[in-house]
């Protein structure tokens, strides 16, 4: 059996991502992509915590928001957890290992599921490169002046309006969750799908693909939504009884957990809302990019996506007139068509750049149509192959040269130093328990959750109020506590909380932490290379 044309697309993947992170000499962790700083910090926290902790928080409180409940779909950091302690490794590299096992099968199956489809294996390739590849013509930027930000990829250049970004650099592969979930979907997904199409879909197959696809609303919740759409226009279009029962089921137990994460009950003052109308996405004046509000929104899709829509168009209507060949291009593309129009009106998570996930998994639903596109011009006649080779070097070139860009290392970023690995290590044995409550400052990638997955009674609030937190109150229990308000010690006593852990360059408000009050109120137990832990239960010094 010759190996798939997607092999070339996988280890170009995973080739470009091995080495975003890096141990320095020093020993320094060192990040080469901002998206990979940005968002690991929040996973490396969850998984540790389980390994430090179990899972009983996953029910409770939230790790990083201490008093509200975890919302966060879990079961990527879970599964990650359970294999780094079989195999004994830590969890950074047990991280960076399943992210990129993840990247590398990703191609392999999405060129499967395209072959089922209907595509030949040239035009699957196509279909699967334009989809992992996709950008817009944002590389004709290179044959003029050079972009505004030479530190971004060129689809993230949000001055020239480069705003739809490219996936796999800055959705696929920082949000493992993100992973997982397109790995299952076209995993387990289309393995059904073919059984069911085979006429051998047994009631041992539906349980166990059902149960499987259900778990992606504590996996992935757009990856739950993209199934959801699929089953959608499935049934819409294969209409009868079983079918019906299938998707009832993951209907049903995938809502199940989807209310078990979101609709569980919360203090008033920990919910956050945001617009959900939000129509034009990035287009909208709401998003907050006057000149992407001002601009004509054919030429903004043109610039961000290329000429993807309208050959996934064309390739639509060429499969509608062979629907023998391509039984399901009416479901592909409805759902495709549906989950891009749902991104362009409302506003799914309170960042609106984050419904960039919603439009990957409309892409990759529209991209097979790109490959009978393709096909069809291949086809008509050989004076075409090089209009065919164009349009395909125009589409993909910037995605490849985005992946490039951070193969070659232009972005850096320290996420811990040796001295933070150290004293990481040193906490973990001077604490009580591993469930003592942790107050520390909002900094980005702080050492406390990430390496000891000690929960904390505030994080990053880039970590909060893109998933709706409204954290406001808890921010100002944190600067009393740190600033040495009068308040202080009965929150201290009212939340239970058992360390404060600050640095030398933290600031409240724009003010220094307030030192004097807590070396006067509580025992300081670790105080090296400008960290500083104070005990809030030391028995001679507690305020209780």
């Amino acid at each position: 059996m010759k190996p798939p044309f997607a092999l070339l697309i996988s280890l170009y993947l995973a080739w470009c991502c091995s080495s975003l992170l890096e141990w320095d000499p020093n020993g320094n962790l060192i990040a080469h992509s901002y998206s990979i700083w940005g968002d690991w910090s929040a996973h490396f926290t969850f998984i540790e915590n389980i390994r430090e902790r179990g899972i009983s928080w996953i029910s409770g409180d939230n790790p990083i928001f201490a008093g509200a409940p975890f919302q966060y779909p879990f079961l990527s950091h879970l599964i990650t957890a359970f294999f780094g302690t079989i195999l004994g490794m830590t969890t950074i590299g047990v991280t960076e290992a399943s992210s990129l096992i993840l990247i590398f099968l990703a191609p392999l199956l999405v060129y499967r599921a395209y072959q089922q489809f209907g595509l030949k294996p040239l035009s699957s390739f196509v279909g699967t490169a334009v989809f992992f590849l996709a950008g817009g013509y944002q590389w004709m930027d290179l044959l003029g002046p050079a972009p505004n930000n030479p530190r971004e990829p060129l689809s993230n250049q949000f001055e020239q309006l480069s705003v739809f970004t490219q996936f796999v650099g800055f959705e696929l592969y920082p949000q493992r969750a993100f992973g997982f979930g397109l790995v299952i979907l076209t995993w387990v997904g289309f393995w059904a799908l073919k059984k069911h199409q085979a006429g051998r879909f047994t009631l041992r197959t539906a349980i166990m693909s059902g149960f499987a696809l259900s778990a992606l609303a504590l996996t992935h919740v757009h990856s739950y939504l993209a199934l959801a759409s699929f089953l959608l226009f499935y049934f819409l279009f294969h209409r009868n009884r079983k079918v019906f029962i299938y998707c009832l089921g993951i209907a049903v137990v995938g809502c199940a957990s989807l209310a078990f994460l979101l609709l569980r009950n919360q203090k008033p003052e920990f919910q956050g809302t945001w617009e959900y109308w939000l129509p034009g996405w990035a287009l909208s004046p709401k998003a907050g990019l006057k000149a992407a509000s001002d601009m004509n929104p054919i030429t903004f899709w043109i610039l961000n996506t290329g000429l993807y829509l309208p050959m996934a168009w064309a390739g639509f209507w060429f499969a509608h007139r062979q629907l023998k060949a391509y039984p399901l291009a009416r479901v592909w593309f409805g759902a495709g068509m549906f989950l891009f129009v749902l991104a362009n009106l409302f506003n799914l998570q309170p960042y609106w750049y984050d419904n960039l996930k919603t439009f990957t998994y409309s892409f990759f639903f529209l991209a097979p149509f790109i490959g009978v596109f393709f096909e069809r011009v291949l086809l008509t006649r050989k004076a075409l192959y090089p209009v065919a080779a164009a349009l395909f070097f125009m589409q993909v070139n910037t995605g490849v040269q985005d992946l490039y860009f951070l193969k070659t290392q232009h972005q850096n970023a320290t996420f811990f130093t040796t001295a933070e690995f150290s004293i990481a290590e040193e906490f973990k044995k001077l604490r009580h328990s591993a469930d003592d409550l942790v107050v520390i400052s909002p900094r980005h990638n702080h050492w406390v959750p990430c390496l000891t997955g000690s929960p904390i009674f505030m994080g990053f609030p880039g970590w909060l109020w893109t998933w709706g937190i409204n954290y406001g109150s808890r921010e100002r229990e944190v600067n009393a506590v740190l600033m040495g308000l009068p308040e202080a010690a009965q929150i201290i006593s009212n939340q239970n909380l058992a360390y404060v852990v600050v640095h030398v360059g933290d600031r409240v408000q724009e003010r220094p932490v307030n030192y004097d009050y807590l070396r006067s109120h509580f025992s300081s137990i670790l105080n090296r290379d400008g960290w500083e832990i104070f005990s809030l239960r030391s028995p001679a010094t507690s305020v209780r």
